[in-house]
């Protein structure tokens, strides 16, 4: 029996000695990082876009502040409980926090026609289909969001949208065309010859067409030349003209066409680049071009508007050279991504929500896919992680505001989450993004057939 008290007194004194080294070590407690997650962020209570009790949402007015640019952004595209919370957080922004327009990672002219078609009287089915192609268009989870939208039109605060990203197929030519014979059928001072529009119309079938299509590959670069010339051609005779177009054009829609012609060049660029086979730099180059559309629309065509963003996380990344991807195949070394491009630009003005989760399901972003059979299972987040903390303080949703943690705190150091594509990458987050939005399960989008 004395020998037993021994033993029990020499294990209780080995187990004071190795707690006592763990915490000499750093080697954090969950528990206690759990708890103080918990204390420093904010419990959401539902994701559902119909619940009008905003009270859970209130705390973030002083998180977000007077910022004029809030991005939501998501891990996949086929993410369905994002697509859940993001809608009913653009409801909250626009009903409680005044923002007014909604921009997308979506076609720049497109978007321009889906609000067009928001505001007449079409099918919405056919106003929402110039966005893109079974996108976000297609999605389940969002439709109640474009009926909202188009309802806003009723009201003194309508819900804008706007693009800032390549126009896609197969809306992105026909869009382009109808604004470019507009203006040639109307103006005498702006035309094409015959080769010159058969140019045109060739390059359009390549940057608005699906990447790697036939057509691109009998695309000469003599007949690039000529089309991107025509383009800008096209766009010194607007800067010339400006007065005699005014007569037959609102002032707005020469700015619209002015930059229509701008942004087609920019992805002709990001296109030859594809063609070449300069995959990186394609990808740099179409961020970089994202964030010069985008700085158009806040400047120039909505001064002084509050705008929410739209898109994947990874594209509004900031400080991209801070993180450690634990992915061998994912290099953030020289990358340059839109977010940063707009921090520098709109520093404090801009707040930035990545949303992540831990466990669920993966979708397709393809509606053909959208069967039980495609879904893949996220994998286990790594012990420690952001998202392994978040999921140990048992709340199914939980938004961390980065800004203003204590010094002390565990998030202040470098801890590895995934918010962008699911890749555990590791860095000091707040100074890559503002907040996470975290959900506990993800459940997967779900895709209507193409044109429902």
């Amino acid at each position: 029996m004395k020998d037993r008290g021994i033993a029990i007194c020499s294990n209780f004194t080995l187990m004071t000695l190795v707690f006592y080294l763990i915490l000499q070590q750093g080697i954090p407690c969950y528990a206690q990082q759990a708890e103080s997650l918990l204390k420093h962020s904010i419990v959401i209570d539902n994701i559902e876009f119909e619940n009008t009790d905003f009270s859970d949402l209130m705390p973030l007015k002083e998180k977000i502040k007077n910022a004029r640019v809030v991005v939501l952004g998501e891990i996949t595209h086929s993410d369905g409980s994002t697509m859940k919370a993001k809608t009913r957080m653009v409801k909250f922004l626009h009903e409680e926090m005044g923002f007014d327009v909604l921009a997308w990672e979506a076609g720049f002219i497109d978007c321009w026609f889906l609000n067009n078609g928001l505001r007449a009287d079409i099918p919405l089915r056919e106003a929402k289909n110039n966005l893109m192609r079974g996108g976000w268009d297609a999605s389940f989870y969002i439709q109640p969001l474009f009926e909202y939208v188009r309802e806003s039109w009723n009201t003194e605060a309508p819900l804008e949208m706007a693009g800032f990203d390549q126009n896609r197929p197969p809306n992105g030519t026909k869009n382009f065309k109808k604004i470019l014979n507009e203006l040639t059928k109307r103006s005498r001072v702006i035309s094409l010859s015959e080769s010159e529009n058969e140019a045109v119309d060739g390059l359009l079938k390549c940057i608005y067409g699906y990447l790697g299509n036939e057509y691109s590959k009998s695309f000469s670069k003599n007949s690039f030349i000529k089309a991107t010339n025509a383009l800008k051609s096209i766009y010194k005779r607007l800067e010339n003209d400006a007065g005699k177009l005014e007569t037959s054009f609102s002032p707005r829609f020469i700015q619209l066409i002015k930059f229509s012609l701008q942004s087609a060049l920019m992805q002709a660029e990001d296109w030859d680049l594809y063609n070449n086979r300069k995959f990186d730099e394609r990808n740099l180059s179409r961020d970089k071009h994202m964030a010069e559309r985008f700085n158009w629309l806040q400047k120039e065509l909505f001064p002084k508007r509050k705008i929410i963003i739209w898109a994947a996380s990874a594209h509004l990344m900031r400080n991209a050279n801070q993180i450690v991807s634990l992915n061998p195949k994912v290099i953030y070394t020289g990358a340059i991504h839109m977010g940063h491009y707009l921090y520098l630009d709109l520093k404090e003005d801009l707040y930035t929500i990545a949303f992540t989760t831990h466990h669920g399901n993966i979708g397709s972003v393809y509606p053909e896919d959208d069967r039980e059979d495609r879904l893949e299972a996220i994998p286990k987040p790594l012990d420690g992680s952001y998202e392994d903390i978040a999921h140990k303080t048992g709340k199914a949703y939980l938004f961390t505001d980065l800004k203003n943690l204590p010094e002390e705190h565990w998030l202040q150091h470098k801890v590895v989450a995934y918010p962008f594509g699911l890749i555990p990458n590791e860095t000091q987050w707040g100074n890559i993004i503002d907040a996470f939005f975290f959900i506990d399960e993800m459940i997967p989008d779900r895709r209507l057939p193409r044109g429902k």
